[in-house]
């Protein structure tokens, strides 16, 4: 997945750095969508395994864009954070196809994500 432009946003409203913490400037702020398997968008799809970071310098905006690149991108676990958005829309649940419909997922990328998650599970439980 190809991450998207560094750009400088203007709106700077107590924004902190990513990488210092340090509160960042108004117009200073740097913003760049790097991969990342774990990110899901409450408000558009089209934006769904990017994490928008933010950076108060070029230095610190490399940083973040190095830290991301080396962290693997999981379809299995992107397709988790779907199928979760979606039951929050439905606590009460929803039929499998119907589920896997709602996520924009196919049947087998729904079996397939719920059983990473289950191996994930197991293998949490068994560091305890």
């Amino acid at each position: 997945m190809e991450s998207r432009r560094a750009c400088e946003d203007p709106t700077g409203d107590n924004v902190v750095c990513d990488v210092c913490q340090q509160a960042i400037a108004e117009g200073r702020r740097m913003r760049y969508a790097v991969p990342d398997s774990s990110a899901v968008s409450v408000h558009d799809l089209a934006h769904d395994g990017l994490r928008l970071v933010t950076a108060c310098s070029q230095e610190h905006l490399d940083v973040l864009r190095q830290r991301y690149a080396r962290r693997p991108f999981i379809e299995e676990e992107l397709w988790i954070g779907k199928i979760a958005r979606v039951l929050d829309k439905y606590p009460d649940g929803l039929r499998t196809d119907r589920l896997a419909e709602a996520a924009g997922l196919t049947a087998g990328q729904l079996e397939l994500a719920l059983q990473w998650l289950n191996r994930r599970a197991s293998q949490r439980w068994q560091q305890y």
